[in-house]
């Protein structure tokens, strides 16, 4: 029994530590960091000849010093493998081929060493290209929808890099304070403890300037008071006036920069007085107005390159201001980083590019695509086609033209029924056949296709009127541009409240293109009438923040008479008494009927966080209907439409009543083990008492034979 009993417990350890193994990061080499670029959408592959492009960017902050592509893919089953082959190609260079037999199982791994040599500072293109045969007629091969290959949206590109060490000019900014990495420690907004509306409102525009940096990625920022703990553990932003700042704070600033902080602005970059291997950037005035316009200088690349220096002076006469924003209606390729793509080969070729809508864009009916392309003069003109698809759905079909070979153009209608879609995955499919037959042409003669980038979309557009969540970040940011932007923060706003605010700012930030249109942040107790005519994102408890209960008489999900729950209506219905839950809402502002609301609440400030994600984070917002959200303790999420021009619209309710919330990985071995754990203790328990009864029974029986 000893003996079974040691050997179960040198297993359990066994497990402890393996389960330990399993959770901790591993870097590539110490100092390293990582960042990996996920394809997120499936892709299909069809043909005889097919390939997919994949761009990722390269900072000029960092040094790559290893990359690979981790292809998780799948295959036909009809394929013949042996005859069949994979390639990858970085910046156009091959760097991998391999025969499609060592493909074997659903979601085969396939790791690609990629050159560093041969990547490039800004955007870098994988292509994949596949040559795929089933039997020996490549004509039928290549239209047998039996000859496909999938790659998944959980593939990606990693690369390990290190940062180079920046000095401390100013037009080195966002670095080193908006890191290249997610994993990264993030930076710190910093405001002192008694913070004006100038400065919290210079926060927010800053975190908005952060959003519009990365558009396609999520910000994740803190922002804290003067007195927070965790100063020493990352990069420093700190915003504020010399009359209510710290010494340290002050004491990096020189007789000459104090005394200029009356009528100007000062931001200096240095070593943060709170952790000598952390940086600072100090924004710094006791003007409003210059407060302001020092930050949006930091959101004007022209000017902000030309200040190569750790220390400057922002003056009331200033123009921070970036060019205007045009209303485009025309959008190229270019505009979204692609570049001019060739294709080579017989049969079918094709190339896809994704292109993001904003979604508070009504495009109107003329909405068309134009694809610009040349190509070789030695295919069969009669029996070779183009055709265009957007998300799937072909949107026409062109011959190709021995006299358009050198300059054509397709041209057509972007269809109804995507138009009006935030995203477009176009698909340019290329049917290209030769006179004499495929097995005559020799490799000069390959045939070929040039798509360039200037090819273009013409979106013209309406800003749309419907306040749903489908819209979002509409009305608060429309031509690229913040509307007349209010926030109303409780009273007296924690870090966390703070840092909410900033990551719906960064998010909206996303759609700004220019460092201009109104924002400010306010307290619910400086809420006047100077804001009436302001669009109003709302932030807080109904305890913390006086327009929350101001407002719940015109909420469509409102709170009980002591506002300690939510409650039940004809759409909604809730558990009576059910608190941990928040709630967001887009509604007409009671104050003025041309403007509009999105209020964020919960009963209590901790439950913020459940609704904050949903109109922050990139992974959630795509998940919102209508105009009224609640969001549980568990993660399970009820929206509805409130109104009657809305009654018509449960058709677009697609989304159903389910958990959003999973639990992380190592959440979910950390349950395993437990359970593995508490199940041999209950088994070695059993074990033990039935030995120890089976033992007493004998010993019984010795004394009573």
């Amino acid at each position: 029994m000893k003996k079974f009993c040691s050997y179960l417990i040198v297993m359990m350890m066994v497990l402890f530590f393996a389960f330990i193994g399993s959770t901790k990061t591993v870097y590539a080499e110490e100092k390293l960091k990582f960042k990996n670029f996920k394809y997120n959408t499936d892709k299909k592959l069809s043909g005889v000849y097919s390939e997919d492009i994949f761009s990722f960017n390269l900072d000029e902050s960092v040094n790559a010093k290893g990359a690979y592509l981790n292809l998780i893919c799948t295959q036909s089953d009809i394929i013949d493998k042996s005859n069949s082959s994979l390639t990858v190609l970085l910046n156009g260079n091959p760097v991998f081929s391999m025969k499609l037999d060592k493909i074997k199982n659903y979601k085969s791994n396939i790791k690609v060493k990629l050159p560093i040599e041969n990547t490039v500072y800004g955007c870098n293109e994988v292509k994949i290209s596949i040559y795929s045969r089933i039997s020996d007629n490549i004509f039928n091969d290549d239209i047998n929808s039996g000859n496909w290959f999938l790659i998944h949206g959980e593939s990606f590109i990693h690369i390990d890099f290190e940062e180079k060490k920046t000095s401390f000019n100013i037009n080195n900014f966002p670095n080193p304070f908006l890191k290249w990495d997610s994993e990264s420690l993030k930076s710190i907004i910093m405001i002192p403890d008694k913070f004006k509306k100038s400065e919290v409102s210079a926060a927010m525009i800053l975190a908005s300037n952060f959003g519009s940096i990365k558009k396609y990625e999520n910000i994740s920022l803190k922002v804290c008071t003067e007195s927070d703990e965790g100063k020493s553990n990352g990069d420093i932003i700190y915003i504020g006036r010399s009359d209510d700042s710290p010494k340290e704070i002050l004491g990096l600033l020189n007789e000459y920069e104090i005394k200029e902080l009356g009528e100007t602005a000062v931001i200096k970059s240095g070593r943060s007085p709170y952790n000598e291997n952390k940086s600072i950037m100090i924004i710094i005035s006791n003007d409003d107005e210059c407060l302001i316009k020092a930050v949006r200088l930091l959101a004007n690349k022209d000017l902000l390159r030309q200040v190569n220096s750790s220390s400057y002076i922002v003056n009331k006469n200033m123009n921070v201001d970036s060019k205007g924003v045009k209303k485009e209606d025309l959008v190229t390729l270019k505009d979204f980083g692609y570049s001019s793509i060739t294709l080579k080969g017989m049969l079918k070729q094709q190339a896809n590019f994704s292109i993001s809508n904003a979604k508070n864009k009504n495009i109107s009916e003329n909405a068309m695509i134009a694809v610009k392309c040349r190509y070789s003069k030695n295919i069969d003109f009669e029996k070779s086609i183009m055709t265009v698809y957007i998300n799937d759905i072909p949107i026409g079909s062109k011959k190709l033209s021995l006299t358009l070979a050198d300059n054509d153009i397709f041209e057509a209608a972007i269809p109804k029924e995507v138009r009006n879609m935030g995203y477009y995955e176009i698909r340019v499919v290329f049917d290209i056949n030769v006179k004499d037959g495929y097995y005559t042409i020799k490799p000069e003669q390959t045939p070929w296709v040039y798509i360039l980038n200037d090819s273009y979309l013409y979106l013209p557009y309406t800003n749309t009127k419907d306040l749903v969540f489908e819209n979002y970040t509409n009305p608060f940011v429309v031509n690229n541009e913040f509307n007349k932007l209010t926030l109303v923060l409780s009273d007296n706003p924690n870090s966390e409240e703070l840092s909410c605010a900033a990551n719906i700012m960064a998010y909206l930030g996303h759609d700004a293109l220019a460092n201009t249109g109104k924002v400010n942040a306010v307290k619910s107790s400086e809420f006047n009438k100077d804001y009436y005519n302001d669009n109003l994102i709302v932030i807080g408890t109904p305890y913390s923040n006086k327009i929350i209960r101001e407002m719940n008489k015109y909420f469509y999900i409102k709170y009980n008479n002591t506002f300690s729950s939510f409650v039940s209506n004809d759409k909604v219905k809730l558990l009576d008494g059910k608190s941990t839950a928040s709630s967001i809402q887009l509604l007409d502002s009671p104050y003025s009927r041309e403007n509009k609301v999105l209020a964020l609440t919960s009963a209590y400030e901790s439950d913020l966080i459940l609704g904050s994600k949903y109109i922050s984070d990139l992974n959630y917002v795509n998940k919102l209907r209508g105009n009224a959200v609640i969001v549980d303790g568990l993660g399970n999420i009820a929206y509805e439409y409130f109104g009657n021009k809305y009654k018509l619209n449960d058709n677009l309710k697609d989304i159903p009543l389910q958990k959003r919330i999973r639990l992380s990985l190592k959440t979910r071995y950390l349950i395993v083990f437990l359970t593995f754990t508490v199940s041999i203790i209950i088994i070695v328990f059993y074990v033990i008492i039935k030995k120890y009864k089976k033992n007493n029974l004998i010993w019984k029986k010795t004394l009573n034979p």
